[in-house]
């Protein structure tokens, strides 16, 4: 077959789902011998990305995510093309185009959280483009032949939302990064190298949307030891000045670090440097942060909420969502608690290793010869 992918998310700087993007062609490349792939992607993506072999090819494609343009020119991208199947990683799908499609529906975020607090646009320009969304989504869960979902939660809320998804969806779960896991290095460095001045601190990885539930962080922030830290691993910077301005409201300038983007390397150290890893989240279709967290050894503490339950099973220590004092209380319990905090560890270890981004490849490979 003629497999066309949608990579124009490529990189890890694009968090969750450039994530899935570059481990999902690095496992086909070394899996299929059979099928001829294009990757389209944009000018960043162009120059990160080197073929692997002679069945793989690039396409530039410098066309903005979610725009009316997007609608237009990848339809006349792919009828040069010719593929069998399309797979596009995010419900922004090309209605206008006619052939197959594999569709990756990540999560239901937009259908849970919409409206002025969840965005940084007029409300005019939102509320068009979520019009927008809705039209785009419905029909990506129409076209689609197959979907790829990363959890039963998403799947159960797609086909309770969508008559039209009964049938279609495939849960293919997601892994851990070999670099992660096996990172290594003393981490003062890691302190230095960031202008971290605290050796003990909470780590938090993820984006900065509302739904992440940081408002709740911060306030439990401010009933813990003073001593204790929290470092923001966050690649985007959209909601940044929000978050500074909330993190000055709770007084917490001096003990709350923002790091933007941090490359696998030394990610991997501030896992592992960390106390504990606090994952307050309302909303995730995956939570592969949490997931990273315990494959490095580093307690979990993470809110009780959408997915995580199922995807990070019993080896973390839960909070009730919106409860920052209940929050506070397990961050204190897993911080006081040595024995607890390696229990955690030794148990987060073992949990992970069902996960692996290698048989999600192969899960997906499957469904693109279903698809076909």
């Amino acid at each position: 077959m003629r497999i066309a992918i949608d990579g124009r998310f490529w990189g890890l700087v694009n968090t969750g789902i450039g994530r899935y993007l570059v481990n999902l062609v690095k496992w086909l490349a070394v899996l299929d011998t059979k099928n001829q792939y294009w990757l389209f992607l944009n000018k960043e993506g162009w120059r990160d990305f080197n073929l692997p072999n002679e069945r793989w090819h690039k396409v530039r494609l410098d066309v903005p995510h979610y725009s009316i343009r997007e609608q237009f020119v990848l339809p006349i991208t792919l009828s040069r093309v010719r593929p069998d199947i399309l797979h596009v990683p995010h419900f922004n799908v090309p209605i206008f185009w006619p052939g197959r499609m594999v569709v990756t529906i990540h999560d239901l975020l937009w259908h849970e959280w919409r409206g002025g607090n969840a965005t940084t646009l007029s409300p005019f320009i939102y509320w068009f483009k979520y019009l927008g969304f809705k039209v785009v989504f419905a029909a990506a869960v129409s076209k689609a032949k197959k979907i790829l979902v990363p959890s039963n939660w998403v799947k159960n809320e797609l086909v309770r939302r969508f008559a039209t998804a009964d049938g279609k969806v495939e849960v293919t779960y997601e892994g851990v990064d070999e670099g992660l896991i096996t990172g290594s290095g003393v981490k003062i460095d890691v302190l230095k190298k960031y202008g971290l001045r605290r050796e003990r601190y909470l780590l938090y990885v993820g984006n900065i949307y509302p739904h992440k539930n940081l408002e709740t962080l911060l306030e439990a922030m401010k009933g813990v030891d003073k001593a204790l830290g929290l470092v923001v691993v966050c690649g985007r910077d959209l909601f940044q000045e929000r978050l500074k301005e909330m993190v000055r409201l709770a007084g917490l300038e001096r003990r709350v670090k923002w790091l933007g983007f941090v490359e696998d390397r030394d990610l991997a150290k501030l896992y592992k440097g960390a106390v504990a890893f606090v994952f307050p989240s309302l909303s995730e279709g995956f939570g592969l942060p949490g997931l990273e967290a315990m494959a490095t050894g580093v307690p979990v503490i993470a809110a009780r909420a959408t997915s995580l339950p199922e995807v990070l099973g019993e080896s973390v220590v839960y909070f009730s969502g919106r409860d920052s004092e209940d929050l506070r209380k397990k961050i204190e319990q897993v911080v006081r608690d040595v024995k607890l905090r390696r229990r955690l560890a030794e148990e987060g270890k073992r949990w992970v290793k069902r996960y692996s981004w290698r048989r999600m490849a192969e899960e997906t490979l499957r469904v693109y010869e279903k698809a076909g």
